[in-house]
Protein backbone atom coordinates (compact mmCIF):
# COMPACT_ATOMS: atom_id res chain seq x y z
CA UNK A 1 0.00 0.00 0.00
CA UNK A 2 1.21 3.48 -0.86
CA UNK A 3 2.26 5.84 1.90
CA UNK A 4 0.50 8.74 0.22
CA UNK A 5 -2.36 8.16 -2.17
CA UNK A 6 -3.23 10.26 -5.18
CA UNK A 7 -6.93 10.88 -5.60
CA UNK A 8 -9.23 13.55 -7.00
CA UNK A 9 -9.23 15.46 -3.71
CA UNK A 10 -5.65 16.58 -4.40
CA UNK A 11 -6.18 17.20 -8.11
CA UNK A 12 -5.94 20.78 -9.33
CA UNK A 13 -7.80 19.76 -12.51
CA UNK A 14 -4.89 20.89 -14.69
CA UNK A 15 -3.31 17.93 -16.44
CA UNK A 16 0.27 19.20 -16.55
CA UNK A 17 0.37 20.19 -12.88
CA UNK A 18 -1.48 17.09 -11.70
CA UNK A 19 1.12 15.05 -13.59
CA UNK A 20 3.88 16.86 -11.69
CA UNK A 21 2.15 16.26 -8.39
CA UNK A 22 1.68 12.57 -9.21
CA UNK A 23 5.39 12.22 -9.97
CA UNK A 24 6.25 13.79 -6.62
CA UNK A 25 3.85 11.36 -4.91
CA UNK A 26 5.64 8.49 -6.72
CA UNK A 27 9.00 9.70 -5.38
CA UNK A 28 7.62 9.87 -1.84
CA UNK A 29 6.11 6.39 -2.17
CA UNK A 30 9.37 4.98 -3.57
CA UNK A 31 11.23 6.31 -0.54
CA UNK A 32 8.60 4.82 1.73
CA UNK A 33 8.93 1.44 0.03
CA UNK A 34 12.72 1.57 0.37
CA UNK A 35 12.28 2.32 4.05
CA UNK A 36 9.97 -0.67 4.45
CA UNK A 37 12.74 -2.76 2.92
CA UNK A 38 15.22 -1.19 5.35
CA UNK A 39 17.00 0.63 2.51
CA UNK A 40 15.87 4.17 3.41
CA UNK A 41 19.32 5.54 4.17
CA UNK A 42 20.67 3.80 1.09
CA UNK A 43 18.35 5.67 -1.29
CA UNK A 44 18.02 8.91 0.67
CA UNK A 45 20.62 10.95 -1.19
CA UNK A 46 19.26 9.95 -4.59
CA UNK A 47 15.69 10.67 -3.47
CA UNK A 48 16.62 14.12 -2.16
CA UNK A 49 18.36 14.90 -5.44
CA UNK A 50 15.38 13.74 -7.47
CA UNK A 51 12.99 15.77 -5.31
CA UNK A 52 15.07 18.91 -5.81
CA UNK A 53 15.41 18.33 -9.55
CA UNK A 54 11.76 17.56 -10.08
CA UNK A 55 10.35 20.48 -8.17
CA UNK A 56 12.49 22.81 -10.26
CA UNK A 57 10.38 21.71 -13.23
CA UNK A 58 7.13 21.90 -11.30
CA UNK A 59 7.76 25.20 -9.53
CA UNK A 60 9.01 26.79 -12.76
CA UNK A 61 5.79 25.76 -14.53
CA UNK A 62 3.56 27.12 -11.78
CA UNK A 63 5.49 30.36 -11.54
CA UNK A 64 5.50 30.82 -15.32
CA UNK A 65 1.71 30.63 -15.22
CA UNK A 66 1.59 33.02 -12.26
CA UNK A 67 3.40 35.61 -14.34
CA UNK A 68 1.55 34.90 -17.57
CA UNK A 69 -1.87 35.15 -15.89
CA UNK A 70 -0.96 37.89 -13.37
CA UNK A 71 -1.99 35.60 -10.51
CA UNK A 72 -2.64 37.64 -7.34
CA UNK A 73 -1.30 34.97 -4.99
CA UNK A 74 2.01 34.57 -6.82
CA UNK A 75 4.27 36.15 -4.23
CA UNK A 76 2.96 34.19 -1.24
CA UNK A 77 3.02 30.98 -3.28
CA UNK A 78 6.58 31.66 -4.40
CA UNK A 79 7.62 32.08 -0.76
CA UNK A 80 6.25 28.61 0.00
CA UNK A 81 8.33 27.23 -2.86
CA UNK A 82 11.44 28.88 -1.40
CA UNK A 83 10.72 27.38 2.03
CA UNK A 84 10.37 23.91 0.51
CA UNK A 85 13.69 24.18 -1.34
CA UNK A 86 15.41 25.42 1.83
CA UNK A 87 14.00 22.51 3.82
CA UNK A 88 15.10 19.90 1.26
CA UNK A 89 18.57 21.46 1.03
CA UNK A 90 18.74 21.25 4.82
CA UNK A 91 17.98 17.53 4.63
CA UNK A 92 20.71 17.18 2.00
CA UNK A 93 23.25 19.01 4.18
CA UNK A 94 22.32 16.98 7.23
CA UNK A 95 22.67 13.76 5.22
CA UNK A 96 26.16 14.78 4.05
CA UNK A 97 27.05 15.70 7.63
CA UNK A 98 26.38 12.08 8.57
CA UNK A 99 23.16 12.61 10.46
CA UNK A 100 21.27 9.34 10.64
CA UNK A 101 17.62 8.42 10.56
CA UNK A 102 16.64 11.28 8.27
CA UNK A 103 14.45 9.14 6.04
CA UNK A 104 11.53 9.05 8.50
CA UNK A 105 11.79 12.77 9.18
CA UNK A 106 11.94 13.51 5.44
CA UNK A 107 8.90 11.30 4.80
CA UNK A 108 6.87 13.11 7.42
CA UNK A 109 7.94 16.50 6.09
CA UNK A 110 7.13 15.60 2.49
CA UNK A 111 3.75 14.14 3.21
CA UNK A 112 2.70 17.12 5.28
CA UNK A 113 4.13 19.71 2.93
CA UNK A 114 2.79 18.36 -0.31
CA UNK A 115 -0.65 17.44 0.89
CA UNK A 116 -1.07 20.79 2.67
CA UNK A 117 0.52 22.76 -0.15
CA UNK A 118 -1.65 21.14 -2.80
CA UNK A 119 -4.86 21.17 -0.78
CA UNK A 120 -4.47 24.72 0.49
CA UNK A 121 -2.08 26.78 -1.62
CA UNK A 122 -2.30 25.17 -5.05
CA UNK A 123 -6.08 25.00 -4.98
CA UNK A 124 -6.10 28.82 -4.76
CA UNK A 125 -4.77 29.21 -8.31
CA UNK A 126 -7.14 26.76 -9.97
CA UNK A 127 -9.84 29.24 -10.93
CA UNK A 128 -7.33 31.72 -12.32
CA UNK A 129 -5.49 29.10 -14.37
CA UNK A 130 -8.68 27.56 -15.71
CA UNK A 131 -10.06 30.99 -16.64
CA UNK A 132 -6.97 31.35 -18.82
CA UNK A 133 -7.64 28.05 -20.56
CA UNK A 134 -5.46 25.57 -18.70
CA UNK A 135 -7.01 22.14 -18.44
Amino acid sequence: MAFIEWDESVSVQIQELDGHHQEIFRLINALHEAMRQRRGQEVLEETIGRLLDYVKVHFAAEERYFEEFSYDGAYAHHLEHIEYVKAIFSFKQRFHAGEGLLAVELMDYLKGWFVNHILKTDKLYVDCFREHGLR
